[in-house]
């Protein structure tokens, strides 16, 4: 197997082969692909092409970029490793209420009087005299007298008034909660779950992007 047939001997001859491959946000190109070159070294490439080989590069890591980029993105997941239950609850309660009260009320009095009142005196007096030497009484003068007395008097009362009331109410309560419950129902031990914990830790990104070009390009015969 000559240098030039192995994924080493292709990026020595050209050291662009790689720079068509995609890698998720957050990891790290140059690892992947010195991590390829280095778990590769001896493994006989199934397209010995460089042409072949950057283009096809280019196309799976492509393909595989979504896939790569969901497992990736589970090694961020901000959990207990220790819990096994965690349950959030919101509850919003809103209440409006609207109401108005009112009145109007009108009263008035009206109070009439007209009064009139007329008077009226006619008096005549007569002196009479007698003679020296006696005899009947004789008319000697007459007075007349005449009095009018007229008095008017009117009485007018008035008296309207109105009363008006209203009153409008609008009352609004919100109130809001929130509870959560979580821990370990029961159904793994605490010990169960560490030990799985560690099984993801130990997780590696680029270790699958490695067996991933190693399934496509690489013919598994050392």
């Amino acid at each position: 197997m000559t240098a030039t047939l192995s994924i080493q001997g292709l990026y020595r001859w050209n050291s662009a082969l790689f720079e068509l491959l995609k890698v998720p946000d957050g990891v790290d190109r140059s690892v992947a692909i010195q991590s390829i070159l280095m778990e590769c070294y001896d493994l006989e490439l199934l397209y010995p092409d460089w042409e072949a080989m950057h283009n096809g590069i280019g196309v799976w890591s492509t393909r595989r970029l979504p896939i790569w980029g969901k497992l990736y993105a589970s090694t961020n997941f901000d959990y207990n490793p220790i819990e096994n239950y965690d349950r959030f609850e919101a509850w919003i309660d809103d209440t409006d209420r609207k109401g108005s009260t009112g009145s109007n009320r009108k009263n008035g009095t009206s109070q009439s009087s007209n009064t009139s009142t007329t008077e009226s005196q006619h008096s005549t007096t007569t002196n009479r005299v007698q003679g020296y030497d006696g005899g009947e009484w004789e008319n000697h003068d007459q007075s007349m007298a005449e009095a009018e007395t007229s008095a008017n008097s009117e009485t007018l009362l008035a008296h309207q008034g109105w009363d008006d009331y209203e009153e409008s109410r609008k009352d609004a309560e919100h109130n809001s909660r929130s509870g959560r419950t979580h821990g370990n129902i029961g159904v793994t031990t605490t010990q169960q779950m560490i030990a799985q914990e560690r099984d993801i830790v130990d997780y590696d990104i680029y270790s699958v992007i490695v067996n991933d070009f190693v399934d496509v390009f690489c013919i598994g015969v050392y």
